[in-house]
């Protein structure tokens, strides 16, 4: 049985739709699908990002740091419960992850929702830097 790692930012609508067709794919077949963090906002780092793109790179950085904290609480299976559950209201609902929000998917997900605060914390940047390293480091 092979694992397939698709290493995605909660922001992005391309990696939903593709980490929604593989985790189909991989239920009926010989193959484990394991959904992993990478970040838009580090990729873009020292990048110039127009105008139109700059809020969700900034999107991308603060929700990286909830789900790192995640991922730092509750393991790889805690990152993908909260991408399902974040992801399903942002891409298929169209709702924002503001506070309320994102504290809601975090309880959804079985998370504290109290890990909504660290949106703001960049001392989880190096965590979210490391997470995207190692989706470069994959292939």
């Amino acid at each position: 049985m092979a694992d397939i790692d698709l290493y995605l930012d909660p922001v992005c609508p391309f990696a939903w739709v593709s980490s929604r067709w593989l985790l189909a794919a991989a239920q009926d077949g010989p193959h484990t699908a394991r959904l992993r963090q990478m970040s838009l906002a580090v990729l873009n780092e020292g990048h110039d990002v127009d105008a139109d793109h700059r809020p969700m790179i900034e999107r991308s950085r603060r929700l990286g740091r909830v789900f790192a904290a995640a991922t730092a609480t509750g393991g790889p299976e805690a990152f993908a419960r909260l991408y399902d559950t974040a992801g399903n209201r942002l891409h298929v609902h169209g709702q924002d992850l503001g506070p309320a929000a994102l504290a809601e998917s975090l309880s959804a997900a079985g998370l504290d929702p109290a890990l909504a605060r660290y949106t703001d914390d960049t001392g989880l940047d190096s965590a979210v830097t490391g997470a995207a390293a190692g989706s470069s480091d994959s292939g």
